[in-house]
């Protein structure tokens, strides 16, 4: 089975201020970290803007499954709407 690392460079925008770990910084330092270990010559390196294109890297891949994190938390009625919206797209 392969497993895949799906980014956007959009992520590289999220930027929660300097006293917040959720920063560039922290995404370049992951990759960074995955490239020292060696992990990443066993990713499949995908760039996915939109659900449905996770979808079809998952469809492809890992015979349609998807784990889904959710960063945050900050505006609980935002987030519902932004889970919404995913599942939605997934689901087309």
């Amino acid at each position: 089975m392969t497993t895949a690392f799906i980014t956007h460079t959009a992520c590289l925008m999220h930027d929660m201020g300097t006293s917040h770990p959720e920063c560039p910084a922290r995404l370049r330092a992951i990759d960074d970290q995955l490239i020292a270990s060696g992990l990443s010559n066993y990713l499949l390196h995908a760039e996915a803007p939109l659900a449905q294109q996770l979808k079809v890297v998952a469809d492809k891949y890992a015979r349609g499954r998807i784990v889904s994190m959710l960063e945050g938390g900050y505006e609980l009625h935002a987030r519902g709407r932004s889970v919404a919206s995913y599942l939605k797209a997934l689901s087309r």
